[in-house]
């Protein structure tokens, strides 16, 4: 586990970081999912023969994408909200992500 959690921590840190800098949301989805499609497929090759040192590398690369991933939308609409907002927007945000509602659109 802490293959995977150890990535996704790090990853969630530093994509906080990139977003307030570069400011293109679906810049980060993209490369997330993009790594996560991956580290994915490198699941699926593994058979029960498949070394101990692979079947970690493969976590490190699933737990970095989504750490990278998961937070966007939450990071983009905190910067844009006012504080007032801020415990509204976190619940709404957390609400409707399981069910597949995006919040697309660029930082200003």
């Amino acid at each position: 586990m802490l293959a995977l959690i150890i990535p996704l921590t790090i990853a969630a840190i530093v994509q906080g970081f990139a977003l307030s800098m570069v400011g293109i949301v679906p810049l980060f989805w993209i490369l997330g999912g993009t790594l996560a499609t991956i580290g994915c497929g490198l699941f699926y090759t593994m058979d029960a023969y498949t070394s101990t040192g692979k079947w970690i590398g493969y976590q490190i690369v699933v737990g970095f994408a989504c750490g990278w991933t998961f937070q966007v939308a939450l990071a983009n609409a905190q910067v844009h909200a006012p504080p007032e907002d801020m415990s509204q927007i976190t619940a709404i945000i957390n609400c409707l992500s399981p069910l597949g509602v995006g919040f697309w659109g660029h930082m200003s």
